[in-house]
């Protein structure tokens, strides 16, 4: 008797995690358009290169055709890519790129594995369609003047 109630809690708390795990189309059309609305707002000038030395930072704010990289303490690019579809949950990224610079039409090696030497999938080329300066809209503009300045200090 007593296992049957284990097992009737535990399949009610499994419907419960289910049911909260599950979106509804207008949720995820909602979640779709706030990303949207994140990514033109922060959204800068459009540029054809990046150049750097050693290679990129880091990167973040992943989407299925975008991902935010770091060239350097202060400035960040979004790149749109194409043909994509690892970008969503990448663990790493690699470049493909010529000369020590990063433009349309090079390729994003991407895998959501940690390591790129994995035995496991390949990782993804993705082709870059668009380098665009990144303004974070969750900063506001007096914090991005006081880290600007404090990384400036750091670098000189």
């Amino acid at each position: 008797m007593r296992d049957l109630s284990l097992i009737k809690m535990a399949a009610a708390a499994f419907g419960c995690i289910m049911l909260v795990g599950c979106a509804t189309p207008e949720e995820r059309a909602e979640a779709k358009a706030e990303e949207a609305a994140r990514l033109k707002a922060g959204k800068g000038e459009q540029v054809n290169r990046i150049c750097f030395a050693g290679g990129l930072n880091g990167f973040g704010e992943t989407t299925r055709n975008t991902v935010v990289v770091r060239k350097n303490s202060r400035e960040r690019f979004l790149l749109e890519t194409r043909g994509c579809f690892q970008l969503e949950n990448a663990q790493s990224i690699g470049l493909v790129e010529r000369a020590g610079c990063l433009s349309r039409g090079d390729r994003l090696l991407v895998s959501e594995d940690i390591f790129v030497d994995n035995v496991g999938q390949p990782p993804e080329r993705c082709l870059i369609t668009a380098i665009y300066r990144w303004n974070d809209p969750d900063r506001q503009p007096k914090e991005r003047d006081e880290e600007d300045n404090m990384d400036e200090g750091m670098d000189g």
